[in-house]
């Protein structure tokens, strides 16, 4: 059945198995001017579950939620999150903030501060992931701090921060684990400040694939293996106007200094994460 929360809080509820703060097995989910807090599961998602169908955000807060096994605040086929925040919530294996099985769409919307004990810290998916005018940051995990993106689908961030995400292997921003296709567009983003145990501190791309960086910034990111901006094969992409303040974890295709209005090898000079009043 469909669920529709609006005007609500629905705050520390516990379930022994999924959904700890909203459950349908095959329905649809839409939460609007709400918050989904404090609750939690003892197998998958401690905010928010929808198996089959999809949940959408808006307006909303899901935040300091957690699941013993995967998925801290949302777990859906497909998921939508506007103009809303999901903060603080913990996962004992994927997906610390978000899970979507299918597509994933962020616009004017902040993750920051989840957690999960495997991959994605901030959100995990299998198909596409669109992320416009939005903020991941302050996520952790061991695999993928900010994103970890596993399927054919592609990841794209426009106008969008990736900062402060960590990860104790690979990816502290981003892990694009895309076996049967995908690639990373970026356009007018900034992927700075994250940091990695091995390799990736701002990305980790383990195939080679269609990618394409323009208008971006990519630095002043640290990993304790190679490519502390990134880890991967670009040979097939494209990149243009970005900066790029370390090429040296890119084994293809890394962009040159001065050609197609790239910047290679600077330092942007940029101050941590911070609300200017923008």
């Amino acid at each position: 059945s469909t669920i529709t929360v609006t005007n609500s809080t629905v705050s520390g509820n516990s379930s022994r198995r999924n959904g700890g703060g909203l459950y349908s097995s095959n329905g649809a989910i839409t939460i609007t001017n709400s918050t989904v807090s404090g609750n939690s599961s003892n197998r998958f998602a401690g905010g928010i579950w929808s198996r089959n169908r999809s949940v959408t955000l808006e307006n909303s807060t899901v935040s300091g939620n957690s699941a013993r096994s995967s998925v801290g605040g949302v777990y859906s086929r497909d998921i939508t999150v506007t103009n809303s925040m999901v903060s603080g919530n913990l996962s004992g294996d994927r997906g610390g903030g978000l899970y979507a099985t299918g597509s994933l769409t962020i616009t004017n919307s902040t993750v920051s501060g989840n957690s999960a004990a495997n991959r994605g810290g901030g959100a995990y998916h299998r198909n596409n992931a669109t992320i416009t005018n939005s903020t991941i940051s302050g996520n952790s995990s061991n695999r993928g701090g900010g994103i970890y993106s596993r399927g054919g689908g592609t990841v794209t961030l426009t106008n969008s921060t990736v900062s402060g995400n960590s990860a104790a292997n690979r990816g502290g921003g981003i892990v694009m684990r895309n076996n049967g296709g995908g690639n990373l567009v970026l356009s007018n983003a900034t992927i700075a400040f994250n940091t990695a145990g091995t390799n990736g501190g701002g990305i980790f791309l383990n195939t080679t694939r269609n990618n394409a960086i323009s208008n971006s910034l990519i630095a002043s990111n640290v990993a304790g293996g190679s490519g502390p901006d990134i880890s991967g094969n670009l040979a097939n992409s494209t990149i243009t106007h970005s900066l790029i303040q370390d090429t040296t974890g890119i084994t293809a295709g890394a962009p040159t200094n001065g050609v197609d209005g790239n910047i290679v090898g600077q330092d942007p000079l940029l101050a941590p994460l911070a609300d200017n009043g923008g």
